[in-house]
């Protein structure tokens, strides 16, 4: 009797240790009691290879489902929310990237020009592509120069994927314009990705302008379709779902109850003009609203460039209107000829009490007329 004891306690013994060993190695091998849509169950080696599926069902409570997919890792809870990473751990991302460079050439011609950093351009694209770190959405692309291009002259700036061009372009041109815009074209980049921005100029160029590109790279915030709105304007998420809609409030007259710094600012670039000999408005109106809290002291400033329509021995004057009083004080006078364009600014300081207030700028001329553009009207709260 005692010899069979001693044989049952010995398999029973036997038998933990066997336990033992499978859950060490269960466990050693990264990842245990693993279920996946591929029929794998229990304990997964890594590395394993897997085939590359469509979204699966939706798991039950509490469960979760992974699977590849385009050759990202993802996971779907429940709910049908999916998140998916790729290899060295990107996914789906947002920011800004930005480009910069000093005293290009741009002589008629195709460049290619690297995103982020100030590199010169190359007439070689291979020179300058990068691949994206994540997948992604580009939109919204400003560009700008220092100088314009000149009578006759263009330069088209349009983001290329994998070599080809894509929907995001914009396009400068003449002997005022200095900035272009795409805020309504988007495309889709996976990691991975070879991307650029193409340059191509026409005509003769003299300029050696300063170019700045910047571009929205996914979503900064959070996420959401980015819809069809008025350039400009504020979008906004509403209380429910996930698309973006148009505010219908002009960023440029927003103002920050209260605030020291910039309460409002006013830009527009296009060129325009005047022939009143009376002070009026231009078509595109530089005017801002705000609201105060107290009795604030207001700088306000104005800057732009203008330029005679015709002749010689043009005046210019621009002045302010405060809250609907011309204010003569602010009365600046350029005299310019035909080969004149050149930049203009004007500093006023006025005390304003609490509430709403309106400031624009008015316009008239002697002689033939002036052009004025890059108007920028910017009001501020000094501390």
């Amino acid at each position: 009797m005692k010899n069979r004891i001693i044989a049952l306690v010995s398999v029973l013994i036997l038998l933990m240790l066997l336990v033992l060993v499978e859950h060490k190695q269960l466990y050693a091998s990264g990842i245990a009691l693993v279920s996946s849509v591929f029929g794998q169950v229990g304990a997964v080696n890594i590395p394993v290879t897997t085939t590359d599926i469509s979204t699966p069902g939706n798991p039950a409570g509490g469960k979760t489902t992974w699977y590849t997919k385009g050759g990202l890792l993802c996971s779907l809870n429940p709910s049908g929310g999916e998140n998916c990473t790729g290899a060295g751990g990107g996914g789906s991302g947002g920011g800004i990237t930005v480009y910069s460079a000093t005293g290009l050439t741009v002589t008629a011609n195709t460049y290619f020009l690297p995103l982020g950093g100030g590199a010169l351009p190359s007439t070689t694209e291979a020179n300058v592509q990068v691949r994206s770190p994540v997948a992604s959405t580009i939109t919204n692309m400003f560009v700008q120069l220092s100088a314009p291009l000149g009578s006759g002259n263009a330069g088209v700036f349009t983001f290329d994927k994998a070599g080809s061009p894509q929907s995001v372009t914009c396009t400068i041109s003449g002997v005022s314009a200095t900035a272009c815009d795409d805020a309504t074209h988007s495309f889709s980049v996976s990691q991975g990705d070879l991307l650029d921005i193409e340059l191509v100029t026409t005509g003769t160029i003299v300029a050696t302008p300063n170019i700045l590109i910047t571009a929205q790279f996914g979503n900064i915030t959070q996420t959401g379709t980015v819809n069809t709105g008025v350039n400009r304007n504020l979008a906004f998420y509403p209380a429910s779902g996930s698309a973006v809609g148009d505010s219908g409030i002009v960023a440029a007259n927003v103002a920050i109850v209260g605030a020291t710094g910039v309460l409002a600012s006013s830009y527009v670039a296009n060129s325009e003009s005047t022939t009143s000999t009376g002070f009026t408005q231009l078509t595109t109106h530089d005017t801002v609203t705000f609201t105060l809290g107290a009795t604030t002291n207001v700088p306000v400033t104005y800057m732009a460039y203008m330029s005679p329509t015709t002749g010689t021995g043009q005046s210019c004057v621009t002045q302010y209107n405060i809250d609907a009083s011309d204010v003569t004080a602010t009365a600046l006078f350029a005299g310019l000829n035909a080969a004149n364009s050149d930049p203009i600014s004007n500093e006023y300081k006025v005390s304003l009490g609490s509430g709403s207030h309106t400031i624009f700028v008015e316009y008239k001329v002697t002689g033939n007329g002036c052009n004025w553009f890059n108007r920028l009207l910017s009001i501020q709260a000094a501390p």
